[in-house]
């Protein structure tokens, strides 16, 4: 799920961890932002871009996947959550830096 948008070098940012555009592992085809869009004075960047493996609604789409998958076991609830957030995790690594992995874990 490489998307095709700007990234991130994330210079003097402390919100780099957690942005998309800053995890993301870039291509040779990989643009980047020109200036650093981190805004200190306020502590906001306006291209902060949460990873969309994360977001709850992805992990709550696969999580009913699973439950249809599994044949709508009764009270399976929990384990298809933590099931479909294990895997979306396993997604995000497939397309971050490989030194960010262990925040993931």
């Amino acid at each position: 799920m490489k998307e095709n948008f700007l990234l991130c070098k994330g210079i003097n940012c402390p919100l780099k961890e957690n942005c998309y555009r800053f995890l993301i592992e870039p291509n040779k085809d990989s643009q980047f932002l020109g200036s650093i869009p981190y805004d200190k004075e306020n502590n906001y960047c306006h291209f902060f871009t949460e990873p969309p493996f994360l977001k709850e609604e992805y992990i709550k789409e696969k999580a009913y996947l699973l439950w249809i998958k599994s044949k709508c076991k009764e009270n399976s609830d929990l384990e298809n959550w933590y099931n479909a957030k294990k895997e979306a995790i396993e997604e995000l690594k497939k397309v971050i830096k490989k030194e960010y992995y262990d925040k993931f874990n």
